[in-house]
């Protein structure tokens, strides 16, 4: 699963809402959800940008990295794996040793499922 904010009380939805409608204010309703994942995947791995890319680099020279409720929400973060990697950290993720494939928990399953019929034959 992608990573995601955790929004615990109407402040921090309403700082969520304020920072889509700064940058999206006639997003469909659709496309709602695909870009408070964006933000938060951006809050998530902005240490790792900010190692992997430039200083000067034109990210770093949007507006949604000193938008205040962007910083504030960053502190609100969820990361969901895969099937079977229920039990790690999100510092585990960003290792070179652990990959967050982005794939969905229903394609593990089905091909962890299909291999075990290969086997059994």
């Amino acid at each position: 699963m992608p990573p995601q904010f955790v929004l615990e009380n109407l402040e921090a939805i309403e700082k969520l809402d304020a920072l889509v409608n700064t940058f999206f204010s006639k997003l469909p309703v659709e496309f709602n959800g695909i870009v408070r994942h964006g933000f938060a995947s951006l809050a998530l791995r902005e240490a790792w940008l900010r190692e992997a890319l430039p200083e000067n680099h034109f990210l770093f020279q949007t507006s949604v990295f000193w938008n205040e409720h962007f910083v504030d929400l960053q502190n609100c973060m969820k990361l969901e794996l895969g099937v079977g990697d229920n039990d790690l950290e999100i510092n585990q993720v960003s290792t070179d040793t652990c990959y967050c494939t982005g794939i969905p928990n229903h394609v593990v399953l089905l091909a962890s499922q299909h291999s075990l019929v290969l086997q059994q034959k």
